[in-house]
């Protein structure tokens, strides 16, 4: 079982505690998609820690952890529980040479709709 510790230079984790979330190694199931974004993600360095609840997959970047959920074709996500679009496009908050716009600019192309939500 593992859980998290912070301490003021990083998250560190502890085998031994009590948790129902436990990593696995692989995804449940991988698409062609899946597959393209794991390939950039490991391009850009982003550091791969595992899977939990067989669909979503952890990753960090340099200090900056990426939870990506895979949803599967027979569950989509709720729309309800998805922010309003403030209608702020990505490509002026992220600068070209950025990661966060390589990554953005490949879900775009995989026609995936990428937006800034009103929270933000």
């Amino acid at each position: 079982m593992i859980s998290i510790y912070e301490t003021e230079e990083k998250y560190r984790f502890d085998a031994d505690a009590p948790n129902k979330i436990v990593p696995k190694a692989r995804l449940k199931a991988h698409s062609n998609v899946s597959r393209k974004l794991w390939k950039l993600l490991k391009s850009h360095n982003c550091k791969y820690y595992g899977v939990v609840r067989d669909f979503t997959s952890v990753f960090s970047y340099e200090s900056t952890f990426l939870v990506v959920h895979h949803f599967p074709e027979n569950d989509p996500p709720d729309e309800r529980l998805i922010e309003r679009d403030s209608k702020i496009r990505w490509e002026h908050v992220f600068a070209a040479e950025e990661f966060s716009y390589d990554l953005f600019t490949f879900l775009e192309n995989e026609n995936f709709r990428v937006f800034l939500p009103i929270q933000t």
